[in-house]
């Protein structure tokens, strides 16, 4: 496992820890600093081709679950990247100032082949990066990252919106 800094903000770097096994999942949210056991929120849906119709429903669902997470200080789990629900949730924690973790889980390929400021969301204060090459690779490490986040707590999956990769996650 490897941990570091990634500058998505000029001055104010995100944390990160690259994760190739399962068992590394604790050690990272350990060197992470990232409290836990706590109840955790995995938020999957729709990424990228929002409609306009469909903006308005979405940020108010990612709204309750932005003030969820604030009341009961849960973790948010989420995909990370800068696309639909995982950029609201994102904005929603910083324009309320909330302090709940926000934890993005991206496969690490993608930040290999891109600038990470270009891709990864600048509002999310943690992220995991995980094995895989494509969209959908983070599905089951989300999972298994909500799992060990939540321990003996209570863990809650909300899609809203979604696609075929949304379909995979629930499964």
């Amino acid at each position: 496992m490897i941990t570091r800094q990634i500058p998505l903000h000029p001055g104010i770097p995100a944390h990160a820890a690259n994760i190739s096994d399962a068992d590394e999942i604790r050690s990272a949210l350990l060197q992470l600093e990232i409290p836990h056991p706590r109840s955790a929120i995995v938020l999957v849906g729709g990424a990228s081709g929002i409609g306009w119709l469909e903006k308005f429903p979405m940020r108010k669902a990612v709204s309750i679950v932005a003030r969820l997470a604030e009341e009961t200080q849960s973790v948010v789990i989420d995909g990370g990247t800068q696309a639909g629900v995982m950029t609201e949730i994102g904005r929603q924690r910083k324009h309320r100032q909330f302090t709940f973790p926000l934890v993005g889980v991206v496969f690490d390929s993608l930040i290999m082949d891109e600038e990470p400021a270009s891709v990864l969301d600048p509002n999310h204060t943690h992220f995991l990066l995980v094995p895989g090459q494509d969209w959908g690779d983070e599905s089951a490490w989300i999972a298994k990252i909500a799992t060990a986040m939540a321990g003996d707590r209570q863990s809650i999956t909300v899609l809203i919106n979604g696609g075929d990769i949304s379909r995979a996650d629930i499964e």
